[in-house]
């Protein structure tokens, strides 16, 4: 089942606005970081 789904990802992530949402996603999570290592 959890093969199954990485696959699934695998596939979606070739798709390019599923990429652009992924690095939104990414960017967001390292700005979150930054924050709460900044305060």
């Amino acid at each position: 089942m959890l093969s199954q789904y990485a696959g699934k990802i695998q596939m979606v992530l070739k798709t390019d606005g599923v990429f652009c949402v992924d690095t939104v996603i990414f960017v967001i999570f390292i700005l979150q970081l930054f924050r709460s290592f900044h305060t």
